[in-house]
């Protein structure tokens, strides 16, 4: 029975690492996430909690924000923003990316994989390679990343 279970947790685990996606992985303080989720439950008390605005989409509103400081998860266990600071980055196509890259050089890096915004040039948006309903939106400031956006349209 135990070798029943075991194995069962062995190709859970498999499958999970299998869904895993390779083009978009956050990193705060340090750790590098497989997926867009962090449990709430598991996580410090928030700093303050954002009310979500209305969902045009959905009807209702979207799902309140819990800000950590330098990160913030949805009330669906979902990473909303991540802030260059203490040890946050971004795996991005295989890439490490914290505030340290320049504007300039991200553009070089990741030319064909990323948009431009028309309407503020300090914004890039890319979809990952594996899921086009995950999306990525880079934000620089003084010519650093400042901070990105993970996104799920589940519209």
């Amino acid at each position: 029975m135990k070798i029943k279970i075991f194995s069962l947790a062995v190709l859970c685990a498999i499958s999970t690492f299998s869904f895993a996606d390779k083009t978009i992985k956050p990193v705060i303080n340090g750790k590098t996430y497989n997926s867009f989720d962090l449990n709430l439950k598991t996580l410090p008390k928030p700093q303050k909690i954002i009310k979500g605005e209305p969902d045009e989409c959905n009807g209702g509103n979207f799902p309140d924000e819990h800000d950590f400081g330098s990160y913030t998860v949805n009330d669906n266990n979902r990473i909303q923003t991540v802030r260059m600071l203490k040890n946050n980055a971004v795996i991005f196509y295989g890439q490490k990316i914290d505030s340290t890259i320049t504007k300039a050089n991200f553009q070089k890096m990741f030319k064909g994989k990323i948009r431009s915004d028309e309407e503020d040039p300090n914004r890039f948006s890319a979809s990952s390679e594996e899921d086009e309903y995950k999306t990525i939106t880079f934000y620089f400031k003084n010519n650093r990343l400042d901070h990105y956006n993970l996104w799920v349209n589940d519209c």
